[in-house]
């Protein structure tokens, strides 16, 4: 049995990931200063951004099919967004220690890159409760 999500399931996840970086930002940046606010910013972007392609290419492989189609689809969009994420994160990191282009505090980027993914633990919630399954 395939369970199908719902757009407003997948649009509803992508806000929850964005909202809470969001937040986070704002929240390092009047708390704190701007050098954590973009720490925080930098390492939370690099996971929701490679969260958010697996949502959209999971939603794009949705309809009948068998399970074996089903399979190699989800395990080519994990692994697009891990190398994504490990792109992104690479980049930022570059920028701003070699090229020196904005500064950052490397515990906060890794910080913030791990709640963003414990954050995306609760997307499956998001969608299936949009859905209407849960």
């Amino acid at each position: 049995m395939r369970i199908k999500a719902s757009k407003s399931g997948i649009l509803g996840a992508i806000g929850l990931l964005l909202s809470v970086q969001l937040l986070i930002f704002v929240a390092f940046y009047c708390f704190l200063n701007a050098e954590a606010a973009v720490s925080m910013l930098a390492g939370g972007a690099a996971s929701t951004l490679g969260q958010i392609y697996f949502l959209i290419k999971m939603d794009e492989s949705r309809g009948p099919g068998p399970l074996k189609q089903s399979l190699r689809y989800f395990y080519r969009a994990e692994f697009i967004k891990l190398a994504l994420i490990i792109s992104i994160l690479a980049l930022i990191l570059v920028l701003a220690l070699e090229w020196r282009l904005f500064s950052l505090n490397l515990g906060l980027v890794f910080l913030s890159f791990v709640v963003a993914q414990c954050i995306s633990s609760f997307v499956p919630w998001c969608i299936f409760f949009h859905s209407g399954k849960l």
